[in-house]
This record gives structure tokens, sequence and C-alpha cells, in this order.
């Protein structure tokens, strides 16, 4: 079950990972440049506060 779990995760975090990389290279040829581990990392400390 937890090893279950854990690829269900996994493959959730990989089906996001393709997603932000498809939104990054869209903002690149727009010519917006976007630190997006900084934004997880922001997101993830905002989380852990509520």
């Amino acid at each position: 079950m937890i090893i279950r779990n854990c690829f269900e995760l996994l493959s959730e975090l990989t089906e996001l990972e393709r997603k932000v990389q498809e939104k990054q290279e869209l903002l690149e040829q727009l010519g917006v440049e976007v630190d997006c581990e900084e934004l997880l990392l922001q997101f993830i400390s905002k989380q852990r506060a509520l």
C-alpha cells in the first residue's frame, strides 16, 4: 500500500514537472524568465505555515 502510494505520488510529480517545463518553455518564447524552483520553494514554505 505504501509503495503504491509512493508510486502514485511519483507519477503525479513527473506529470507536474512535464507541465511546468511546457509552461516555462512558453514563457521563454514570450521573453519571460521565471525561476520555477524558487517559486516552488516559496509555495511549499507557505503551505507548511498554514
